[in-house]
């Protein structure tokens, strides 16, 4: 992937690259190319928004697994996907 192509799958790729699949090259060429590139920058960011937003409501509901915490986690992430 040079700068002036994308990956065929840019959200693919963004998985791949934020779980740490991708090798140390393809890691680096994927951030030489998705600074400049919106196609694949946008994939990126839903992506590891969309991580952080799981982590979160993971350890809240391991903090506080009531049925209100369930409830409370289900609407903050319904409003957020909206």
């Amino acid at each position: 992937m040079d700068a002036d192509r994308c990956t065929p799958n840019p959200k693919a790729t963004a998985r791949a690259y934020l779980s740490g699949a991708l090798t140390p090259a393809e890691a680096a060429q994927f951030e030489d190319h998705f600074l400049g590139c919106v196609r694949c920058s946008e994939p990126l960011q839903f992506t590891k928004h969309f991580a952080i937003a799981v982590q979160h409501s993971a350890e809240r509901l391991r903090n506080d697994p009531s049925p209100q915490a369930i409830v409370d986690v289900w609407v903050s992430s319904a409003v957020s996907a909206a």
